[in-house]
């Protein structure tokens, strides 16, 4: 349950930051006066709110969804979110610079909009993922208790005697 409020909580606040993100480029379309500076303002706070939520949840969500390889899972989004920081700048700027800053916010808008669908996609991967896991966990269960040759007869074995259990090496997931 605390994983559906924390997807829930995930894409609400991504839909937030695209939101603001295309109401302040919308904004510069406008007259400037006074009320869009505050309209700005508050929109530059909602949005910068709904992107604060982004970072933390993307590497929760990727050590949940690989358990077996989380420092290197985490490692390559941190990578790869450093390096953004790093283009993203430049990207804007050429952009601003060619067509002009209104122009820009509204490439910003549109990576505001990739980033929620993406979001998305990866909060669906995660449930299918979860789903997909506790199917397993549950067949493998029904399997061990329904299959006659796992089950342990302590009349003919006496208590506490496995000899009569396969040994199988363990497959798929692990808890």
């Amino acid at each position: 349950q605390a994983t559906i409020k924390r997807e829930i909580i995930f894409i609400v606040l991504s839909v937030l930051m695209a939101l603001s993100v295309i109401a302040l480029a919308s904004i510069g379309f406008l007259n400037n006066g006074k009320i869009a500076s505050v309209i700005a303002g508050v929109l530059v706070i909602s949005a910068g709110f709904g992107c604060s939520i982004i970072y933390p949840n993307i590497m929760s969500i990727l050590g949940d969804l690989f358990p077996h390889t989380q420092s290197e899972a985490v490692g390559f989004a941190a990578m790869g979110g450093g390096m953004g920081g790093f283009v993203f700048p430049y990207l804007m700027s050429a952009v601003s610079a060619a067509w002009g800053i209104r122009t820009g916010f509204m490439i910003y808008a549109l990576f505001s909009l990739v980033i929620v669908a993406l979001n998305v996609s990866l909060v669906r991967t995660e449930a299918r993922a979860g789903s997909e896991k506790i199917n397993y966990l549950r067949k493998e269960v029904a399997r061990f208790s329904l299959t006659p040759q796992y089950r342990l007869n302590a009349a003919q074995n006496g208590p506490g005697d496995f000899a009569n259990v396969p040994a199988r090496p363990a497959r798929g997931y692990s808890s």
